[in-house]
């Protein structure tokens, strides 16, 4: 009888230290992280800093705070950038996940990133999702998944070849991608969203992507050896440079480009840098 109640005691206690914690839980969005609060931050050691501003493309259209899923916090919106043009060959989507430690940041941070990516012919997404502070891990993970169905769905209105979706983010919105690529075939108790009988088989036309860190970091660092800040809006990189991002699935499909639409010059894109 003592045996079994030590073994009781000790599993009692392997499941206390392997509990979530809900003391964060405070349902309130922490909004420090943000551009303009990480701009100041680091203005002292970087005086030349400039924030990336919105670009106003004719050629692209934009939809701001569509609705992708409900849950029991709140309701969960998504952004799309889409080129103007219309194009005969379907074209490749980028669902971009903001980045902010899980606890913070927001949908609108990279919004010059994908209207450069729009502007060469992808369909981008930028959804939110549930912070730390209002639901526990892995909900974020659920939410993206979401979102990806969401995509799916709406495929045919945005033109997208649904087997060219890409999943990418920052910081640790690339975390989200990580997990989201594990735990792709996994329908988790409770998920959102109808699950498809064929999401496994679709599975693997996803290509996902998370900031590789192609410069060393002795190439990242500025003067006085700091390394860059990543205070830009396009963190993974030039908003239409020649900067490689490689995904699970190898490199990112190449866009079905716009025919011959405006160019953004040298010195309109973004010079940011990019962790990871």
């Amino acid at each position: 009888m003592k045996k079994s109640v030590i073994i009781v005691q000790l599993l009692l206690a392997f499941v206390y230290t392997r509990a979530q914690s809900i003391a964060g839980i405070s349902g309130t969005r922490d909004t420090s992280y943000n551009i303009t609060n990480e701009y100041n931050k680091h203005l002292k050691n970087y005086p030349n800093l400039q924030i990336v501003k919105e670009f106003s493309y004719p050629y692209i259209t934009e939809e701001k705070n569509i609705s992708y899923c409900k849950t029991t916090e709140r309701e969960l919106k998504l952004d799309v950038f889409s080129p103007r043009e219309k194009s005969t060959t379907k074209r490749t989507a980028i669902l971009f996940i903001h980045g902010g430690g899980w606890r913070s940041g927001n949908k609108a941070m990279h919004y010059p990133l994908l209207q450069q990516l729009a502007s060469l012919g992808y369909v981008c997404i930028t959804p939110e999702y549930r912070l730390s502070t209002e639901a526990l891990y892995p909900a974020a993970v659920h939410d993206i998944k979401s979102a990806i169905r969401w995509v799916r769905k709406n495929a045919a209105t945005y033109n997208i070849d649904v087997n060219r979706i890409i999943v990418s983010g920052h910081s640790a919105g690339g975390e989200c991608t990580d997990r989201v690529a594990a735990l792709i075939h996994v329908v988790a108790q409770g998920e959102l969203g109808a699950v498809l009988v064929e999401e496994r088989r679709k599975a693997a036309q996803l290509v996902f992507v998370h900031e590789t860190g192609d410069q060393s970091r002795a190439d990242r660092r500025g003067r006085g050896g700091r390394t860059r800040p990543h205070v830009g809006r396009g963190d993974v990189g030039r908003a239409g440079s020649d900067h490689r991002t490689t995904g699970r699935a190898g490199h990112a499909p190449a866009p079905a480009r716009p025919a011959a639409p405006p160019r953004a010059q040298a010195q309109d894109r973004p010079d940011v840098g990019w962790h990871g």
